[in-house]
């Protein structure tokens, strides 16, 4: 009785126990599984914005470089200045390709491109004729070419595109950069609730056991004066025999 009383109750406080436990634990696992990715894929645009936005600055760098080089080369006939313009325009075409490549999934970023490109290429080409034109010793026309405010034109194109793409980019950052924090504010929240979940089902079960444990001392007492009652019953009824 006493063994079979124990086994009764304890088995299914144990199944039950365990498998809230597991399942609090899948639960929990899924969760914030869920939410780290969550997180890490919004990190990771914001990384990706970050990049472009460098990139951005670089070129214009770049460009600004190479012009200042230009203009020094016709100055002083200085070799040393149109070795610097080369490698700057160099720069300027690869900072072009990267940014190609990093904003392949934004269409309108793609037609900033568009439009950034066309004045690259002025400007490409009208320094290239000063250049092409002082290396032949017309310097007067190189001037001229200088003069004519081409090359500032498509200078003003591209700084006002670039800054535009800039902005747009800024936008996005900020927009992600708040998608980031909300995710990390919802996660935080969630742990806390999981955490005092987690302390008062501890406690639910602690009590559970506690109660457990007192009623099986009650069946005990009650079995041991059952047994009492029928063994006085037992010498009762052998006195009488």
């Amino acid at each position: 009785m006493r063994s079979f009383d124990r086994h009764f109750f304890q088995r299914p406080v144990a199944v039950i126990g365990l498998s809230a436990a597991l399942l609090l634990t899948v639960l929990i696992a899924l969760t914030q599984w869920q939410t780290m990715r969550d997180m890490r894929h919004t990190r990771d645009w914001v990384r990706h914005t970050r990049e472009i936005q460098f990139a951005l600055e670089y070129f214009r760098y770049c460009i600004s470089t190479a012009e200042s080089n230009q203009r020094g080369y016709l100055l002083t006939r200085d070799e040393t200045y149109l070795n610097n313009y080369r490698k700057s325009l160099a720069l300027d075409s690869e900072q072009f390709k990267l940014l190609r490549s990093l904003t392949a999934d934004n269409p309108d970023e793609q037609k900033n491109l568009d439009l950034l490109e066309g004045f690259l290429n002025e400007k490409f080409r009208v320094m290239a004729q000063a250049i092409a034109l002082e290396q032949n010793g017309d310097r007067a026309g190189a001037l001229a070419v200088v003069n004519a405010g081409e090359g500032t034109q498509s200078m003003d194109g591209i700084i006002a595109t670039v800054q535009v793409m800039q902005d747009t980019e800024l936008n996005l950052l900020q927009q992600r950069q708040a998608v980031f924090w909300d995710k990390f504010n919802f996660n935080t929240k969630l742990s806390v609730v999981i955490f005092i979940f987690c302390l008062l089902y501890l406690l639910a079960v602690l009590v559970l056991v506690r109660r457990v444990g007192r009623l099986q001392a009650d069946l005990t007492d009650f079995h041991y004066l059952k047994e009492g009652e029928r063994m006085l019953a037992t010498l009762e009824k052998n006195k009488t025999a």
